[in-house]
């Protein structure tokens, strides 16, 4: 399993993930990033390799569900600076 944050900062990663995934096995990558339309774009095809996820934040219901709301509103400065 290999996990790579930020792919996107990363130079033809889509050519690089394409011939390890073909090379290596078995092999497992996750590619995470703020930019997924700029992964899903790259122009390297990919097919039936990929499977894509898009993760949406949590909404306040959601933290409830896992914290009182002193801790609600404790974390709220460092959920609006780098999101939940």
């Amino acid at each position: 399993m290999l996990f790579i944050d930020d792919a996107q900062f990363i130079p033809e990663i889509a050519i690089k993930v394409k011939l390890m995934i073909d090379t290596i096995k078995p092999l497992h990558i996750i590619l995470t990033g703020l930019s997924a339309f700029d992964l899903a774009q790259t122009g390297e095809p990919l097919v039936g390799r990929t499977i894509t996820h898009h993760l949406f934040p949590l909404c306040k219901a959601e933290w409830k569900q896992q914290e009182n709301a002193l801790q609600t509103r404790q974390n709220l400065q460092d959920r609006l600076v780098y999101g939940s």
